[in-house]
């Protein structure tokens, strides 16, 4: 089955775009932003250009990243919108055409999002070959991390934007291991696990950095809106039953978030990293179970 292409132009443009993805992808059109909104919604398409028509044309990509997180948003502009082209990189478009369109620009674009594509949809014996998950948990490991953190970083740098990091650990674990043993540990790392992964939006990155600590990496994420995420994660696993268990102070489970941004805290992966371990360190001596940024 042909993969799906939506092309939101005019129809002039729309004519380059069909002659030059078919027949390998089956090519769709329309010129109401409405109609293409209602289209993403019902169907599975895997890319779709967008022409940008001045500031409002960038709820159209923020509304298509949020309900299909791996759809390929290409933008299209005049050389008069480079502002709006930006803003809309930063809102996670995967690149931009200006007009006129040229053909091999397209084409190149297309090459680099199918390949793009296949690293993400590889079977998962691959996956587990490329050794990205962590074994007891089901999220990624403490390698793929760090792989990922410096994409991040990187992007951020082509198209100046923000990336938050968050350093979560799970507040008196050692003292709960010791009561219940390392299976009930083991257990309780995969739940917070979990709910880390249901509380985050589909376009972070969650994964083990080690032992009971957690990375989450939140791209184009200011420090306020990172902040409001750790505190929706905290909340949610202060809210996780373990009927009364003594392993934790009050029976509580809970856990310490430490909070950076870059490029406000930090100008490398490795800075940005020392940054939120330190604010996650103050959260820990002021109490534990709550939010702390780097300042």
């Amino acid at each position: 089955m042909k993969s799906k292409i939506l092309v939101l132009e005019e129809e002039a443009n729309f004519k380059i775009f069909k002659g030059v993805l078919e027949p390998q992808f089956e090519v769709d059109y329309t010129q109401s932003e409405v109609f293409a909104l209602d289209r993403l919604t019902r169907e599975r398409f895997w890319a779709f250009f967008a022409v940008l028509k001045g500031t409002d044309s960038l709820e159209i990509v923020r509304w298509a990243r949020e309900i299909t997180p791996r759809l390929f948003v290409i933008v299209t502009a005049d050389h008069s919108a480079m502002e709006v082209t930006i803003e809309a990189m930063k809102s996670g478009a995967y690149d931009y055409l200006l007009r006129p369109i040229d053909k091999k620009r397209l084409k190149l674009i297309i090459e680099r999002a199918e390949r793009d594509h296949a690293f993400d949809q590889q079977p998962e014996e691959k996956l587990q070959q490329l050794a990205i998950l962590d074994g007891l948990t089901g999220i990624y490991n403490h390698r793929y991390f760090h792989e990922m953190l410096s994409r991040e970083i990187e992007r951020a740098k082509r198209y100046p934007q923000e990336v938050s990091l968050l350093m979560a650990d799970v507040d008196n674990f050692k003292m709960y291991n010791d009561t219940y043993g390392h299976q009930a540990g083991d257990t309780l790392l995969k739940m917070v696990a979990q709910n880390i992964v249901h509380q985050v939006r589909q376009v972070d990155l969650v994964a083990r950095y080690g032992g009971e600590e957690f990375g989450i990496i939140l791209p184009n994420a200011s420090k306020q809106k990172a902040h409001t995420l750790a505190n929706r994660v905290r909340s949610s696993i202060a809210q996780l039953s373990l009927n009364g268990e003594a392993g934790f102070p009050k029976g509580e489970l809970t856990i310490s978030i430490g909070l950076a941004t870059y490029p406000e805290e930090a100008k490398t992966k490795d800075e940005l990293i020392a940054r939120a371990d330190k604010a996650l360190y103050k959260a820990k001596a002021h109490g534990k179970n709550r939010v702390f940024a780097f300042w």
